[in-house]
Parts: structure tokens; C-alpha cells; sequence
């Protein structure tokens, strides 16, 4: 079961208190309701000054039909090859822009760095842009190249407010300068994206990709089934199938995490309740989409400091995550 969505603008901090748990802390706000649309949920995160060891200054990220922009208030970050295999990384830049992944993806963090990450539904990206999501599909880019200017500015000037602190000025900030120029872009080129793009729950991305597929399929009478999925591919920039995909793994980590939080996990019963033709489809597609095994994932979310992203989309989703009689330091059960 999914927990209700929490208000417009409300705000999740993640426990940043060093003696209870070994995570640094994260803050996750979710848009207004005039940006519900175009924004997923806004997340921070800082590790300047939380005393963290080189391995654990790694992100995990899963595939995701999402674009987002990144933006760091201090420090910086270069993306690794997954799985690590100990070569040089790729330098991010100060506003980083990736469009919709089709596989999983590993960022290392510099000891002092902080900053916020948006998640941005695909067919608002080219609302705000005009740019085409075949060009940021699978892909790290600068902002400074790929943002409208106002956007990069408002963007700028949020990260100019102080530096690591979770500052919710900052974030009132920003949803005051994009709220006029989503609104101007949707004046320009989102003719039916208001009425077709129903109004999202943050937890989840089902209701996202079935608005799309219903758009698509309305506004494509007489058109083929090949240009039916041309038209999806150019909206998300991944395919109906691999959406679907996506929303399927969303529903499955859920149910893992209600499990963990239940202590009744039960892997064949998680894989045919959530739609896999049997448990090693289910870990298959898992590997697919996070590079780790159903179990290696599990002991991750519970133990490990590099896969901070997934003990988030568990918040955001309304099952949090931490260490605590309930959920033990322990090893994995392989």
C-alpha cells in the first residue's frame, strides 16, 4: 500500500542525527501545487562535515524515467562506471542536468560537498527547454548549456543563499522564480499538457505514465502502433515498455520495503504479487535496474551509506528506512 500524499511544499528531513544511525542527513520537499506537474519532489542531501570514509562518499542511483537537475551549494562530484572498477571518474558540474536513464548509474562525492536534486517528469522537460529528450537520454550535461537563462539564474541564485545548511528559504526561493516561468512555458508549448497531465502522486510514477500513454494514444488517431511508440518515445524519452518497467520496479521496492518494515519478506511472494512471471524474473529485472540482486539491495538500503538514494524514494514513498531494533546492522543473509 502506498501512504497518502503529503501536502504541497511539505518537507521530510531524514534523521541527521550521527548517533542513532550512520547516514548523513536528507531533506525531501515536495512542489506546490502550481509546479505538481513539472516537479516530482526536491531533494537535498550533505556530507560536509559528517564523517564519512572514501567508500562511503558513493552514490547509487537506479534507472529512472525522470529527468533531473542537480545543483551543489558546495564540493563537487564525478559519475563512476558501474560496477566501480577503480578508474578516474567524470567531473560534474556545478548544475548538472541528466535526462532519462536507462540503467543504473554511480556518483562519488568530494568530502565537503552538498546540494539539492529535482526530478523532473520527461514531458515537462521539453516544456521548459523545447529541447528533445533523445539528447539528454542516459546522459550528463551542464545546465549552463541545456537551461533557459531564467532558469539557470533562479537556479544560480538559490545556490547562492549559504552553503550546506538544509535552508528552507532557499527552497521557497526557488519555487518563487520557477512558478512564473513554467507558467510562461506552458503558455508556449504545453498546449494540453494541463489537461492531460493528471495531477501526480509524489510516491509513485504509475499515474504519470498512464496519463502519457492515454495522451498519446488520443491525440494519435488513424497513426500506427510504430508511431504510437515513436510519439512516447519523443514525450519520455524511453518507451512505453520501458516505462512500464520502471513503474512495476517502483511497486516492487515498495512492497520490499513494507516487507522489511513488516518482517514477513517473502521474495517469490513480493515477485508475483507485483506482476514478474516468477522470482528469478523478478531478480533479473532488479539487476536491470539497480545493478544489485534483490538481497544485496535489501542489505544495502539497511546498512550502507552509498545507497542513501533508495532509503529516500522509501521516505518519499512513506516507509521510512533507518537503523533501529526493528532493522539491525547485520549482514547479508547470501
Amino acid at each position: 500500500m502506498v501512504a497518502p500524499r503529503a501536502p504541497a511544499g511539505y518537507t521530510l528531513t531524514m534523521n541527521p542525527d550521527a548517533t542513532s544511525t550512520r547516514f548523513a542527513p536528507t531533506r525531501i520537499t515536495l512542489p506546490p501545487w502550481d509546479l505538481h506537474n513539472c516537479l516530482r519532489a526536491l531533494i537535498e542531501r550533505s556530507i560536509d562535515g559528517f564523517p564519512l570514509q572514501e567508500n562511503q562518499r558513493i552514490g547509487y542511483f537506479p534507472a529512472s524515467p525522470l529527468c533531473t537537475i542537480g545543483v551543489f551549494y558546495s564540493g563537487y562530484s564525478e559519475v563512476l562506471s558501474t560496477p566501480i572498477d577503480g578508474s578516474p571518474g567524470k567531473a560534474l558540474p556545478a548544475v548538472v542536468v541528466t535526462g532519462p536513464m536507462s540503467g543504473p548509474s554511480c556518483v562519488r562525492y568530494s568530502e565537503n560537498c552538498s546540494g539539492l536534486m529535482m526530478g523532473i517528469y520527461p514531458d515537462a522537460w521539453w516544456i521548459l527547454t523545447g529541447q528533445p529528450l533523445d539528447a539528454i537520454t542516459d546522459q550528463f550535461l551542464d545546465g549552463k548549456d541545456l537551461l533557459p537563462a531564467p532558469m539557470f539564474d533562479a537556479l544560480s541564485e538559490m545556490a547562492s543563499q549559504g552553503r550546506s545548511d538544509f535552508n528552507p528559504e532557499r527552497i521557497d526561493l526557488l519555487f518563487r522564480r520557477l512558478t512564473p516561468i513554467w507558467r510562461d512555458c506552458i503558455a508556449q508549448r504545453g498546449k494540453g499538457h494541463q489537461r492531460w497531465n493528471v495531477a501526480p502522486q509524489a510516491q509513485t510514477i504509475a499515474p504519470w505514465v498512464d496519463a502519457l500513454a492515454l495522451r498519446v494514444a488520443a491525440t494519435g488517431w488513424g497513426r500506427s502502433m510504430r508511431q504510437a511508440e515513436r510519439r512516447m518515445k519523443q514525450l519520455a524519452g524511453l518507451p512505453l515498455r520501458k516505462l512500464q518497467v520502471s513503474a512495476r520496479g517502483e511497486q516492487a521496492f515498495w512492497a520490499v520495503v513494507e516487507a522489511i518494515n513488516d518482517q514477513k519478506l517473502d521474495w517469490s511472494d513480493i515477485a508475483l504479487s507485483c506482476g514478474f512471471s516468477d522470482q528469478s524474473h523478478f531478480i533479473r529485472e532488479t539487476r536491470r535496474q539497480t545493478g544489485f540482486s534483490p538481497e544485496a539491495l535489501r542489505h544495502g538500503l539497511l546498512n550502507k551509506e552509498p545507497f542513501w538514494m533508495y532509503r529516500t524514494l522509501a521516505e518519499l514513498a512513506g516507509f521510512p528506512i533507518t537503523p533501529s531494533p526493528t532493522h539491525p546492522l547485520v549482514p547479508p543473509k547470501d
